[in-house]
């Protein structure tokens, strides 16, 4: 049994879960306050009360009066339905009601005077007024309500049971231990979910959500969303950030859709699908997820053997291996890694590929854009789409197609020394650029050797000095075709 200032024990609660809280929460008030660690205290039981109310409940007469300074250890024990409304108490004290009955209590916080109140493990009803409230729950299922407006800052933890809070107004701290659904509204809120799983909606201030390892459902306003830092904890989630800016940290499984706002999502520790939206967003997950891009421009860094599908925004995407990027219609620009296979979207938007380490794949797809393909230091297969595409030559060794319609430019720099690349379907309006080995184009043509096949066909081999080697299959190499400085 907690022990309160000026001597008094707080009458026993049966759940002793409930019993551990309060004397958590009474050592809390009494280390953070100084008027409640120096007060007097006294102790009143009430079981009884002036009339009963539609419902058949007992309504108990809690005292009219608390002075500052004063502490009422109320003990609320009657036998059967009852309801306790300290709204009619002045004086601006403390009260602590402990409820020690099996039956369902409601009762209504106060306005001039704080509380701390400790339930059984009926199911209670705890409406809170304008004063700063603690409550603890029990095993039952609770509803904890607070002022629509000019509420207090309260701390509301929901015991064990299955609860609903709602925290329309105030700046409320809620504990949900069993499986709750809390609801909050304007104040600058923190909800924390310890117990088998937790749904909150949160309304137009800020809050903090920190999960632990129960299923979590978490929802923005749809409109007019504060900031929202949100942390989903190891279990599986659901997050729909609607609006406003958020910060998002999802662990285990989870699935996280992104709507107006400016978001932050980071996932790099668990398996997640991110659906961006219309704002700006910075998403990175991690190994085996899911990104499909949206409206707004996207910064995304996805993990190994992930996917990832461009929006309509601009998107700048950094891939892990093993990993396939598929192009929206917006523009966007990828590095790839090893083993990774990447799409330029369709449409005309101007795309950048490039390439890696090890092994990738960088198609054009269905973009009809003027695009830049950059091969790495791996083995690269680069198939470009239509239009006016360059591709880059890298240090390893590269087969490139070029498109049937368009003019596409293969640059080679002294920066890609030592490559091997092959090109295949090289066109007449095709452009061969080779920059910074001081060579002019009649140089390089003369440098260009033509080798026939067994079977008659003729492709052109041109070996710069560091050691590149260029293959051209199509048309024949003339100086038309070659650019250089």
């Amino acid at each position: 049994m907690p022990t309160i200032p000026g001597g008094v024990t707080t009458t026993p609660i049966a759940n002793t879960v409930t019993q551990t809280a309060l004397a958590n929460a009474i050592q809390t008030l009494a280390a953070s306050n100084p008027t409640f660690a120096n007060a007097s205290a006294t102790s009143e039981t009430v079981s009884t009360g002036t009339g009963v109310t539609a419902g058949g409940a007992t309504i108990l007469t809690p005292p009219a009066f608390v002075s500052p300074g004063t502490l009422l250890n109320l003990s609320v024990s009657p036998t059967g339905a009852s309801s306790l409304d300290l709204s009619t108490v002045s004086g601006g004290g403390t009260a602590i009601v402990t409820v020690n009955t099996p039956a369902p209590v409601t009762i209504s916080g106060g306005n001039t005077v704080s509380a701390l109140i400790a339930l059984n493990d009926a199911n209670d009803s705890v409406s809170l007024g304008s004063a700063a409230t603690t409550v603890v729950g029990g095993a039952g299922n609770n509803t904890f309500l607070t002022a629509n407006s000019g509420g207090g800052a309260n701390s509301i933890n929901t015991g064990t049971g299955n609860s609903t809070v709602g925290a329309f107004s105030g700046d409320n701290s809620v504990t949900v231990g069993g499986a709750g659904l809390v609801a909050l509204g304007t104040g600058s809120n923190s909800v924390s979910l310890t117990g088998t799983a937790g749904t909150v909606f949160i309304g137009t201030g800020n809050a903090t959500i920190s999960g632990g390892s129960a299923d979590a459902v978490i929802a923005t306003a749809t409109t007019g969303g504060g900031a929202a830092q949100i942390n989903t904890g190891t279990g599986n989630s659901t997050v729909f950030a609607s609006s406003g800016n958020n910060t998002i940290t999802a662990g285990g499984t989870s699935l996280v859709a992104l709507g107006s706002g400016n978001n932050v999502v980071d996932s790099t520790a668990g398996q997640a699908t991110v659906f961006a939206g219309s704002g700006t967003a910075a998403i990175t997950v991690g190994s085996n997820s899911t990104v499909v891009g949206g409206a707004g421009n996207s910064t995304v860094a996805v993990g190994n053997a992930s996917i990832l599908f461009g929006g309509a925004g601009t998107d700048s995407v950094t891939a892990g291996t093993n990993s396939t990027v598929v192009g929206g219609v917006g523009a966007e620009t990828v590095s790839a890694s090893a083993g990774s296979v990447v799409f330029a979207g369709a449409g005309s938007s101007f795309n950048v590929l490039t390439a890696g380490a090890g092994n990738e794949t960088l198609s054009g797809g269905l973009s009809s854009g003027g695009n830049v393909f950059a091969a790495g230091s791996g083995n690269d297969l680069i198939a470009v789409a239509n239009g006016n595409n360059t591709i880059i030559g890298g240090t390893g060794n590269t087969t490139a197609f070029g498109g049937t319609t368009g003019t596409d430019v293969f640059s080679f720099t002294t920066a890609g020394q030592g490559g091997n690349t092959t090109i295949g379907n090289f066109t007449a309006t095709d452009q061969l650029n080779i920059a910074g080995y001081g060579l002019t184009a009649a140089q390089v043509l003369a440098q260009t050797t033509s080798v026939v096949t067994s079977s008659g066909s003729t492709y052109s081999v041109l070996t710069l000095a560091d050691g590149t080697k260029i293959q051209i299959f199509g048309v024949a190499l003339t100086a038309s075709n070659i650019t250089s400085s």
